[in-house]
């Protein structure tokens, strides 16, 4: 796969030369209701981004003319609130869009984690501190710079999730 990014909410420019975030911004689900330079961050300002990191998923999928995804190396997390609905995904399951959208979210809110693929075609990962990386065999350059105008970086990266 020659095509692969880093997608996230956070600006290069802010990164020192190991790549390191130099502000101190939130990077969880967790962190709504904390203060970050003063202000506190909101649920609405959460689902914003939420929203747009699944966004970035769905659009690089319809550029791959991809309708499915499976899910592998899952990892649930307890939580009372969404068990029912965390208990449906399983190992392997193929997703549809509609899924993809669910799961994400699940993921993003770190109530479970998992690698969405298609053979050697396409991939999503999940990182720490609310990175995403994305995997195509396409490139896409249209669709980036949708998701650039949507307030998203996108770094050409090598996802650490790689086998």
């Amino acid at each position: 796969m020659n095509n692969m990014w880093r997608i996230t909410k956070y600006n290069p420019a802010n990164r020192d030369g190991r790549g390191v975030y130099l502000i101190n911004e939130w990077t969880s689900y967790s962190d709504i209701g904390k203060h970050y330079n003063g202000v506190e961050f909101t649920i609405a300002e959460y689902e914003q981004y939420e929203k747009a990191y699944i966004d970035s998923i769905l659009c690089l999928m319809e550029c791959n003319s991809i309708e499915t995804l499976k899910i592998v190396e899952l990892e649930k997390y307890e939580d009372e609130n969404a068990y029912e609905r965390i208990n449906s995904i399983t190992e392997g399951m193929m997703l549809s869009k509609k899924q993809i959208k669910i799961v994400a979210q699940h993921v993003l809110r770190e109530k479970l984690w998992c690698k969405l693929v298609l053979d050697k075609i396409f991939y999503v990962h999940f990182g720490y501190d609310y990175n995403m990386y994305i995997g195509s065999c396409k490139k896409c350059e249209k669709v980036i710079k949708e998701i650039e105008c949507k307030n998203m970086y996108i770094e050409p990266f090598k996802s650490p999730y790689l086998d």
